[in-house]
């Protein structure tokens, strides 16, 4: 989960924290996933999140570690793209 705050130097809402990063598998998959660590980011000065999330993928017997990342972005209304 996200947060907001207004930041009068910018003139719009900002990142202020991010509660906590949990990552599933798709339901229509049929692995495993697990996921084995997460960190989040602010970048381009408190507007974007981005989010590193490791895990391990298990199908059929066949484990494989994957890592992503994925980028968040809040603009001036705090709205979450």
């Amino acid at each position: 989960m996200f947060e907001t705050q207004y930041n009068e130097n910018r003139e719009g809402q900002m990142f202020s924290k991010v509660n906590q990063i949990t990552s599933h598998i798709a339901s229509s998959s049929n692995g495993e996933w697990k996921q084995t660590f997460s960190e989040a980011k602010l970048v381009d000065n408190g507007r974007t999140y981005s989010l590193l999330i490791e895990g391990v993928y298990t199908l059929h017997r066949i484990t494989t570690k994957k890592a992503f990342t994925i980028e968040f972005s809040c603009n001036e209304f705090g709205a979450i793209l």
